[in-house]
């Protein structure tokens, strides 16, 4: 992790096809990050900042993303399944064909959600303020 946070500090912001599952990456500021097709599977990003982060193509099963901020992220096509996104933060936050199967989304906080394929089922215990179809 010290090896992502030195190159994010020197302003490098493409991360592709790199496997960082299981890693602590809690509380960082990863803003505009590119992590399209990256494997964060059971990592632990709780209160990351990943505004307008690609998280496209990325596996986050397992992940804990509580109160995680995914302003205007891009989660087109993410493998989200059992993930903790309780209190997480996706004002403007793109999603499109994303499993979110056995997530958690207690409390997730979405604003003007702009999605695709969407999986409306998973949307019973969060708050939608409002969203904005294709």
């Amino acid at each position: 992790m010290s090896e992502l946070k030195q190159r994010y500090a020197l302003g490098e912001r493409h991360f592709s096809d790199i496997d960082l599952s299981g890693l602590d990456l809690s509380g960082l500021n990863l803003e505009d990050v590119n992590f399209l097709g990256v494997n964060l599977q059971g990592a632990n990003l709780q209160g990351t900042h990943l505004q307008r982060a690609n998280l496209k193509d990325v596996n986050l099963a397992d992940s804990n993303l509580y109160r995680t901020n995914l302003y205007r992220a891009k989660l087109n096509d993410t493998n989200l399944r059992k993930s903790n996104l309780e209190e997480a933060i996706c004002h403007y936050a793109f999603i499109d064909n994303t499993d979110l199967d056995y997530a958690c989304l207690k409390k997730l906080i979405l604003v003007k959600l702009i999605y695709g394929m969407f999986p409306l089922k998973a949307l019973k215990s969060i708050r939608l303020i409002s969203q904005i179809a294709p």
